[in-house]
């Protein structure tokens, strides 16, 4: 992973090989950011997606071990039991142009991945809602962040 700051983004190169997830969370680690946003394009391999199956309040999970085109990550970095989080959903295509997507959990760079990530000057705390079985942005614990504000 290489990367370049300016005020407010940071241009991030994956290079193959690189874990999507893992290198994200290392380079919020590095910046000292607790809240940002990202998008990236690239290719990936070594991926797990999910669907959120709401009534069994569970992911359910299926492995894609091509090379395909990474058309689309969106996603944010947030904290979460006091740890970083990185939550993504991709968009992604094979050589027959079939486009995937979900949550991702993981994949690994395959040829390139190019990305902008952008810090957020909130502190966005991620909390357990019984409800839906996942921890959601709980607004009421955001703090303004003055080390994320360049």
């Amino acid at each position: 992973m290489e990367y370049v700051t300016s005020d407010s983004e940071i241009i991030v190169y994956l290079q193959q090989g690189d874990s999507l997830i893992e290198s994200l969370t290392q380079l919020a680690g590095e910046k000292g950011l607790s809240s940002a946003f990202f998008q990236g394009i690239g290719a990936v391999t070594d991926v797990t997606l999910g669907y959120y199956n709401l009534q069994e309040k569970r992911y359910e999970t299926k492995e894609f071990n091509e090379n395909y085109e990474l058309i689309s990550c969106l996603g944010n970095i947030a904290q979460k039991e006091g740890a970083l989080f990185v939550h993504a959903h991709v968009t992604m295509g094979d050589r027959n142009y079939n486009v995937f997507g979900g949550h991702l959990f993981q994949a690994t760079i395959s040829v390139v991945g190019e990305f902008i990530v952008n810090s957020i000057d909130i502190k966005i705390e991620r909390t357990m809602n019984e409800n839906v079985g996942l921890a959601v942005w709980d607004l009421e614990r955001c703090k303004y962040d003055q080390k994320n504000n360049h």
